[in-house]
C-alpha cells in the first residue's frame, strides 16, 4: 500500500515540475534573443577591419607543399646543396590557399614548366616562398672512388695507404708506423 501511495504522489507532483520546466525554457529563450540581438547590434556598430594577407612562411605545413630537389647522381645529395648544409626548396601553396596575395592553384594534370608535388602539378610561375632544407654537403672535386680505396686498403693497408688516400694522414701515419694497428685484424700463420 505504501507503493501506491508513493506513485499517486510521484504522479502528483510530476504536473507541477513540468509547469516549472515551461516556465524554466520561456524564461532561458527570452534571454537567448537579448543576448542576440545585442551581438547583431554590436556587429553593425563596430567597424571590420580588413584581414590582412597571410605570410607564406607563417602557412602550416598542411597548407602548403614542397618540391623534391633532384638528386645529384654522383654525391646522391640534392641539387644545389651548399657548403652550410642546407639547400632551398620551392614551395607552392595548396589549391584555395592565400598567402601574400598568391592564391594556390593545382591541376591533376601536367602542363608546360610544372612540378609534382604530392601528386598536383603546380606551376613554376606560382612559387610562394622557399623554404630552407637540410643536406650533406659533398664537395664533388674532391670525392673518392671507393674502389680504389678498398683496393688500397686490401693490398696496402698495413701501410696505411688508403688512410692517405681518403684524406686521413694521421690516421695513415699511425697506422703505417704499426704496421697496420700491430697486425689486428692480421691472419695467424699455425
Amino acid at each position: 500500500m505504501m507503493m501506491r501511495r508513493r506513485t499517486r504522489m510521484w504522479r502528483g507532483h510530476h504536473g507541477g515540475r513540468q509547469g516549472r520546466q515551461r516556465a524554466g525554457a520561456a524564461a532561458c529563450a527570452s534571454v537567448c534573443v537579448v543576448a542576440t540581438t545585442v551581438v547583431v547590434l554590436a556587429c553593425c556598430i563596430v567597424e571590420l577591419a580588413p584581414v590582412e594577407a597571410i605570410p607564406c612562411e607563417a602557412l602550416f605545413p598542411s597548407m602548403y607543399c614542397c618540391v623534391t630537389p633532384e638528386q645529384n647522381p654522383v654525391t646522391f645529395q640534392p641539387v644545389g646543396c651548399r657548403r652550410n648544409n642546407t639547400v632551398l626548396v620551392d614551395c607552392f601553396a595548396r589549391q584555395g590557399v592565400e598567402c601574400d596575395g598568391i592564391m594556390g592553384t593545382s591541376s591533376p594534370t601536367p602542363s608546360n614548366n610544372s612540378v609534382v608535388c604530392d601528386d598536383r602539378w603546380y606551376s613554376r610561375d606560382d612559387v610562394a616562398f622557399q623554404q630552407t632544407r637540410e643536406c650533406f654537403f659533398v664537395d664533388e672535386d674532391n670525392i673518392y672512388d671507393l674502389d680504389t680505396a678498398l683496393a688500397l686498403s686490401i693490398f696496402f693497408g698495413m701501410f696505411g695507404l688508403d688512410r692517405f688516400y681518403l684524406g686521413y694522414p694521421a690516421l695513415g701515419l699511425a697506422k703505417m708506423l704499426t704496421l697496420g694497428g700491430f697486425f689486428v685484424g692480421q691472419p695467424r700463420r699455425r
